[in-house]
């Protein structure tokens, strides 16, 4: 297709903020244009477009209403482990066979002292997989009960090489007149003529099943995100249609250190209404019960993604929906992420910053055969010049250099424009009267779509 993809563009402006932060609890910066800027990582911006997405889904709103999700966990052990509890299975015995299952198809858990039911990465799988895969489980007990039984020995027999290994090791370490004794290998009927312990392979016809449970299928958020699942090779891995930018600032990052305290309501109670001369042995009432520092950021930010029409699709298809519905599914996800990509905000802070309130200044939606970012228009930082705030200028320049694109590269569409902010709002009837507006202005987020084609 000629219009293969959709870039989205968009100009926001939070004041007091805390969005993304690094590992000392900072705001996350970066350095261009020899400028320090704010940033926020792309990943802490998609997930909060993901979730965005899936909340609506859940609650019946949007054209992705009814839909399939994914879940990215490392829990689904345990969420198996708690549906096979409502099939009658007893606690222990569920969690020991997810693990023991999950364990046989490459997922590695945790160590048996440090949160042994939790697998070490996070899968990212469809939301119905545990119900999958404990029906799978549930069918197949009677194969798998005397598998587990083998596999536990197994266990044990690992843990003792592992243990024989490390007093060998302490051994060789030792004076030699102080090397113990080589204690007798442990009879067993796993272990083979060289000692190693034989392999317990889940049985094929499940093995198959439980993978295809993992498997992407038809989870829209998977098909526009992807997925890396390395520890099992057959399930398979799913390129993103979605490319996403760290967003920054188009001004220079500024850091503000907050001092808050917090207010102990006993202590204040007492001295609002003189209770201290009553009872003194609670001392000295003056001063906080916390007080500290956090760190906050205010600022105007750029911040780009871009949807791949085609990958969605091809990541649908290879997901197993059916070809009739390729093309409905794909048209509701690209409405669907772009209402995401206006009104997603990561909600780091969000009862002490309502960020997730803001809205976006303007959003800028280009249709063409190849990707677009507009980074580099804001290598220069901007500063409030003439009275017009950063923002403003920040919206002039993206409309200029989309102009100026689009005129000089094949197939880019024309571009359609959205905005909740006034001061946006005069700009575009402005340069609309001056017959100077470049762009297309629309009144809603799937506005976005048809008229980015254009």
């Amino acid at each position: 297709m000629e219009d293969q993809y959709l870039s989205l563009h968009a100009i926001i402006t939070f004041a007091g903020v805390l969005l993304n932060r690094d590992e000392n609890n900072l705001p996350k910066d970066l350095v261009y244009g020899s400028e320090v800027r704010t940033r926020v990582s792309a990943q802490c911006w998609r997930r909060a477009e993901r979730i965005y997405l899936r909340d609506r889904a859940n609650e019946g709103i949007g054209p992705l209403a009814g839909h399939s999700f994914g879940i990215r966990t490392r829990e689904w052990g345990v969420k198996t482990a708690r549906e096979l509890g409502i099939l009658g299975w007893e606690p222990e015995q569920a969690i020991e066979m997810a693990r023991a299952v999950l364990s046989s198809c490459g997922l590695k858990f945790g160590e048996e002292d440090k949160r042994p039911e939790l697998t070490k990465v996070a899968v990212f799988a469809p939301s119905d997989a545990a119900v999958r895969l404990a029906t799978i489980i549930h069918e197949h007990s009677a194969a798998l009960n005397p598998w587990l039984v083998t596999e536990r020995e197994a266990r044990k027999q690992e843990a003792a090489k592992k243990g024989k290994g490390a007093r060998r090791t302490r051994a060789a370490k030792a004076p030699a007149d102080e090397q113990p004794a080589e204690p007798a290998s442990p009879d067993t009927a796993t272990a083979t003529d060289d000692g190693q312990v034989e392999k317990n392979p889940l049985p094929k016809e499940i093995r198959t099943q439980v993978v295809a449970a993992l498997a992407p299928a038809d989870a829209i958020d998977i098909a526009l995100f992807g997925r890396m699942l390395a520890e099992i090779a057959e399930s398979p891995n799913v390129d993103g249609a979605v490319q996403s930018s760290h967003a920054f600032t188009v001004e220079a990052g500024v850091t503000d250190e907050d001092f808050f305290t917090a207010v102990d309501d006993e202590k204040d109670q007492r001295k609002r209404y003189a209770l201290d001369a009553i009872d003194a042995s609670f001392g000295d009432d003056s001063g906080a019960a916390i007080t500290g520092y956090q760190s906050l950021t205010s600022g105007t930010f750029y911040r780009n993604t871009v949807l791949d029409r085609e990958q969605l699709r091809r990541n649908l298809r290879n997901g197993g929906l059916p070809a009739p519905d390729v093309e409905a599914a794909a048209v509701a996800a690209e409405l669907a992420f772009t209402e995401a990509f206006c009104h997603a905000v990561p909600t780091a802070k969000k009862t002490t910053t309502g960020a997730p309130g803001v809205l976006p200044k303007l959003v800028l939606a280009v249709s063409g055969s190849r990707p677009i970012n507009y980074a580099s228009t804001f290598e220069r930082v901007l500063t409030v010049t003439d009275g017009e705030a950063v923002s403003t200028q920040a919206v002039r320049r993206l409309i200029r250099q989309h102009h100026l694109a689009s005129r000089k590269l094949p197939g880019l569409s024309r571009g359609a424009v959205f905005t909740y902010d006034l001061d946006i709002a005069d700009l575009l009837a402005k340069l609309s009267a001056e017959n100077a507006l470049s762009v297309t202005e629309v009144n809603s987020p799937d506005d976005l779509v048809q008229g980015g084609r254009a």
